[in-house]
């Protein structure tokens, strides 16, 4: 060891309970505070749900139309009235298509609904799912099945219950990383509810826009030796055409 090293030894042990510590104690606490902050939750927990739960394009479709059963499975609608779903497929220059719609005759929706309820997740009561045709969580299966297939387009929407001079909705919902979703509506006449939406003076159609075709392939619409129409009525039933 070099001789102009010094070694010297501290104890560091500090006394708890001396009156020194106690007091930095008291004046440390006395600078403690509690900080309320509001946690913003923005669009990105939506637009990570792509994939979620499916593993191909025509699962995701098979869901979305399992969601509007809960719209066209209603005392409100008349049983005289034939509840249908109709996809349809806008194909450019392969078999996969660019634009997906989607429609019902269901009950239909208010903009409040399509609003609090559809682009966004909210978690409704037993009395409340009954009285709007939604379900438990409603709009998050919306959500998965719109950023799985691409981006989420129009909805378009009457409710069962306006009258003829009462307007419809359109809205559309904009999911931004980093951002709060954000939406803009306009009314729309039954009249041009009908002539958009195969004639129906009530339901809703929704739009799957910029279709994300990486996850299709060419044979798509028959899957496994299945057509895909024929993988619907083995999930709903024989009533399935196209």
């Amino acid at each position: 060891m070099n001789n102009n090293t010094i070694v010297e030894q501290v104890d560091s042990t500090t006394d708890i309970e001396g009156p020194e510590f106690q007091d930095g104690l008291i004046a440390a606490i006395k600078q403690e505070t509690k900080r309320r902050r509001k946690l913003k939750i923005t669009s990105d927990v939506y637009t990570a749900m792509d994939g979620v739960g499916y593993r191909s394009p025509f699962e995701a479709l098979l869901d979305a139309m399992d969601n509007c059963l809960n719209g066209i499975d209603d005392s409100r609608i008349s049983p005289d009235t034939p509840r249908k779903i109709i996809v349809d497929f806008y194909c450019g220059d392969s078999s996969i298509p660019d634009n997906i719609r989607m429609s019902d005759n269901g009950i239909g929706m208010i903009e409040d609904t399509i609003a609090t309820k559809l682009f966004v997740t909210r978690k409704v009561s037993a009395l409340e799912k009954v009285a709007q045709g939604g379900t438990g969580r409603w709009g998050l299966g919306y959500k998965q099945f719109e950023n799985y297939l691409g981006t989420p387009g129009d909805v378009v929407s009457r409710s069962v219950e306006l009258t003829d001079e009462e307007t419809g909705v359109r809205g559309k919902v904009t999911y931004t990383d980093g951002l709060q979703p954000s939406a803009e509506f306009m009314n729309m006449s039954k009249e041009r509810f009908m002539q958009e939406v195969h004639g129906f003076e009530h339901g809703t159609r929704i739009d799957f826009d910029n279709i994300k075709k990486e996850k299709w392939t060419s044979s798509w619409w028959k899957p496994k030796g299945l057509t895909w129409y024929k993988m619907a009525q083995i999930k709903f039933g024989n009533g399935v055409s196209h």
